[in-house]
């Protein structure tokens, strides 16, 4: 059920490569901002979430949509433009890509951070360092050339965000 969820979660970034792959490249790592709820208490422990927590869990949902479908753009608009024989655009493509990966590993971190419920902050942690890993992962984006090698990277930034799901439901 969690990997249903957090699959729901980045189907908008799925919409984006395909949509992106004819296309031309725009540079999407700037998304529109999250609402971010008041300031934090202390966190509490694993009990029953405090009120609140549905707030920060849908600003949290949010950012991995919004920020899915920033990188799903910019991995679209690479594959494109490698299929058109556009190496610099490709390359710009992906730079973006990896850029937008970063953003929302930051965009969770602040969003999740009025969170008074551990394991809400501690997936948020989790997954921003994970994002983090991934932005940083020289073969991210080895082997990726064509739409069709496209599903197996977008399994690696959903497995990313896995632990919100776990956390949010």
């Amino acid at each position: 059920m969690r990997r249903r969820q957090a699959m729901l979660a980045v189907a908008p970034a799925l919409l984006a490569i395909v949509a992106g792959c004819g296309g031309t490249s725009t540079n999407r790592s700037g998304t529109a901002p999250v609402p971010v709820p008041a300031s934090p208490a202390p966190a509490t422990g694993r009990g029953t979430p405090p009120a609140g927590t549905t707030q920060v869990c849908a600003a949290l949902t949010a950012a991995v949509s919004s920020g899915t479908v920033a990188f799903g753009t910019q991995a679209g608009a690479m594959v494109g433009h490698l299929a058109g024989g556009n190496t610099a655009a490709a390359g710009r493509a992906r730079t973006a890509a990896v850029a937008s990966l970063g953003d929302l590993a930051g965009r969770l971190r602040v969003v999740a951070r009025p969170a008074t419920y551990a394991p809400v902050l501690d997936a948020a942690d989790l997954s921003a360092r994970r994002l983090e890993a991934l932005a940083a992962d020289p073969t991210l984006f080895a082997g990726v050339k064509t739409r069709a090698d496209l599903p197996e990277l977008i399994n690696r930034v959903s497995v990313s965000v896995v632990p919100l799901a776990g956390a949010c439901s």
